[in-house]
Order: C-alpha cells, then structure tokens, then sequence
C-alpha cells in the first residue's frame, strides 16, 4: 500500500477494508474516513484496535506503530489490554507506546518533515543518522536515553 494507492480509495455504501499486510488494515467508511485498525488473535480470541485516520498516521507511523503491538504479542502481552491500562492510569499516548525507540521516533520525524525537502535533503539527514546518531542510541527506548548516551553521539559526530 502506498499513499497514491489510499489517495485514490473511494467511500462506498457500506465500510470495507484496504489490508497492508501483518495484521495492519485501513478501514474505509461510507463517510470518507480512512481509519487504521490492527487484527490479531489473542488467547484463541479475535482483536481489532484503533491506530488512528489516515492522513494524520502516515503510512509509514502506521507500520511503526504495528510493529510495536506486534512486539507486545510476541512478549505475551495484549496490545488492547496495554492500550486500556495505560488510560486507566493517565499517561495514555499514542505517540509514546508506538515510539518506543529513538529510531522510531527519527523516522517519524524524517516522515513529517519530508513533504518540505529534497529528495537529496532527505537522504542526507537521514544517512547522518544512520551512521552518527542510530549505532549509538537508535534502539534505545527515548526515556531511556542519558546525557552519556548523547555525549558518545556527539563524539562520534565529531570523529
């Protein structure tokens, strides 16, 4: 799926679904909405959650964010279950639970930010990125990240 194939997505009378693939499905409703949803079995049980309308989650935050509720599964946690539990307790963000590392939290960035840039532009920051900036702290949860962290980012930049 790309973002010339949604652009071109229709409403019809009745909702139906576009599948990129993975459990990942955009939902067309008869109004015009594309929404994302993420399928997947839990416990012998069929789930579907909300991942927000599509232009607002890219395409490409939208693959982010069902590689993050993959990665719960694969832990024995349930995505809905997560979801639920973190509005229980207040600090519900989309953002936070999708963007759990640095590095994707840059490529969503990179992906906001590449409507406004060259293609050129675009490979050059992010192949600073990748070289000076992901070895060091791109799996690292954003939380997690210590003045040290970018202190060796920054020596490696220097380098």
């Amino acid at each position: 799926m790309t973002d010339y194939m949604i652009a071109t997505f229709r409403p019809r009378a009745k909702p139906y679904t576009y599948t990129d693939g993975r459990g990942l499905f955009l939902l067309m409703t008869p109004i015009g909405s594309k929404l994302w949803r993420f399928s997947y079995r839990f416990d012998g049980k069929q789930h579907t959650i909300a991942g927000g309308s599509y232009p607002e989650v890219s395409i490409v935050l939208a693959r982010v964010w069902r590689d993050a509720m993959r990665q719960q599964l694969a832990s024995g946690i349930n995505p809905a279950e997560e979801r639920w539990k973190q509005k229980r307790m207040g600090s519900f963000s989309r953002r936070a639970i999708v963007l759990r590392s640095f590095e994707q939290a840059a490529r969503a960035w990179i992906e906001t930010r590449r409507p406004g840039w060259s293609k050129r532009y675009e490979a050059f920051i992010t192949g600073r990125l990748e070289v000076d900036i992901f070895l060091i702290v791109g799996k690292q949860e954003i939380s997690r990240i210590t003045l040290e962290d970018i202190r060796k980012a920054l020596r490696n930049i220097e380098a």
